[in-house]
């Protein structure tokens, strides 16, 4: 009996201590799930909105753009990348700055001054073709375009001897306009060289300016839904994630267009043709031809991704005997976006201008071209 009784109480106390904690088991699971959720929750509110509340505060790098950072920008490429010679920092001012727009002169709405149809006697004409790079897009004074720069330097370097760069630029037009207007209006003009500005653009359908490193123009605001609109930091993802979508579309269309085949590379056949007939109606008439083959200014400090097709555009013309300047190594490893005029719009903007303009002129230098032909008086 007393080992009964001393199992009873045994067996009681037992039950009662397996119990009470039972009590406690339903009560620390419950604060222990509570923090389990709050905890790791907090954590991540906490980063989230710190991000959020910095993202407010400085902004994104397109969405921040203000015509001071613009300015500021465009002071840094004058740092960096300085003129090379002492000529070529100067801008002959001497005419009025046409702004951005155009101008009736020969047979042309252009943005250029009024030349005469007829070349004066002893001057040396060239005259420039190309698309919105070579008209100057967003460069708000004509007289720091890379063909109005070439007319300056020209000059100065033989004050002596008239020279004329006729900027017939049309933004965007395609290798059949340098043809139409030159059987149209450019050979009356009695040029003595032709200067074409070929782009990439003039392959492909698509403007090819919209920048592919950075925020599309129009495709966030067509596609953004409430969180994109409310939430910088939302905007901040998003923003990258259509941009490299973008990038991959724009790199595999340009390569299409250069290598897919005869009907998705029509237009890169369209304008070799045009160049053919080009290149055939100045060697009928005496006139020097030069292709310049201008980059897509974007990925130049990094892995470009248009080297093949530059590579493609320069040995069509040699193939055909066509002299081209291959702008490309004049541009690669500086900084893409000090060389647009835009965050989001990659035309090159008067640095740009100003270092094709001092390729395209070293170039007619080292090889005698510049500007007068054989026997000129």
């Amino acid at each position: 009996m007393g080992l009964g009784l001393i199992h009873a109480k045994f067996g009681h106390s037992e039950r009662a201590r397996c119990e009470k904690p039972s009590v406690d088991a339903r009560m620390i699971p419950k604060r222990a799930l509570i923090l389990k959720i709050s905890v790791p929750l907090l954590g991540m509110l906490i980063p989230i909105a710190g991000a959020e509340l910095f993202l407010r505060i400085k902004g994104d790098s397109a969405t921040g753009w203000t015509p001071q950072k613009q300015v500021q920008l465009l002071k840094e490429a004058k740092e960096r990348y300085p003129p090379s010679a002492p000529l070529l920092k100067r801008v002959c001012k001497e005419r009025p700055s046409l702004g951005r727009r155009n101008f009736t002169t020969l047979g042309m709405r252009l943005r250029e001054y009024a030349y005469p149809l007829v070349k004066p006697a002893g001057s040396y004409r060239i005259l420039g073709l190309g698309d919105s790079f070579a008209w100057g897009w967003g460069v708000p004074d004509n007289r720091l375009v890379f063909f109005k720069l070439l007319e300056c330097w020209l000059r100065l370097k033989n004050p002596s001897r008239p020279v004329e760069v006729i900027n017939a630029s049309q933004p965007g037009s395609a290798a059949s306009y340098y043809q139409n207007y030159l059987e149209s209006y450019g050979y009356s003009l009695d040029p003595d060289m032709v200067l074409i500005s070929f782009n990439l653009n003039d392959a492909y359908i698509k403007h090819a300016s919209i920048t592919i490193n950075k925020r599309p123009a129009k495709r966030p605001e067509q596609e953004e839904g409430f969180l994109v609109r409310h939430s910088r930091l939302v905007r901040f993802f998003y923003e990258r994630i259509v941009r490299a979508r973008v990038r991959r579309e724009f790199i595999a269309n340009v390569r299409d267009a250069f290598f897919l085949g005869p009907e998705r590379a029509k237009r890169w056949q369209l304008a070799q043709a045009n160049l053919l007939a080009i290149a055939s109606g100045c060697r009928q008439r005496g006139i020097a031809l030069k292709v310049i083959v201008f980059p897509l200014l974007v990925d130049l400090d990094r892995r470009y991704p248009f080297t093949r097709e530059i590579d493609e555009i320069v040995r069509f013309c040699r193939q055909n005997e066509i002299d081209c300047i291959n702008l490309l190594p004049t541009f690669l490893g500086k900084k893409s976006d000090l060389l647009w005029i835009l965050p989001y719009d990659s035309h090159p903007n008067e640095v740009a201008n100003r270092l094709a303009a001092e390729t395209i002129f070293n170039y007619l230098n080292q090889t005698g071209l510049v500007p007068f032909p054989k026997g000129f008086p």
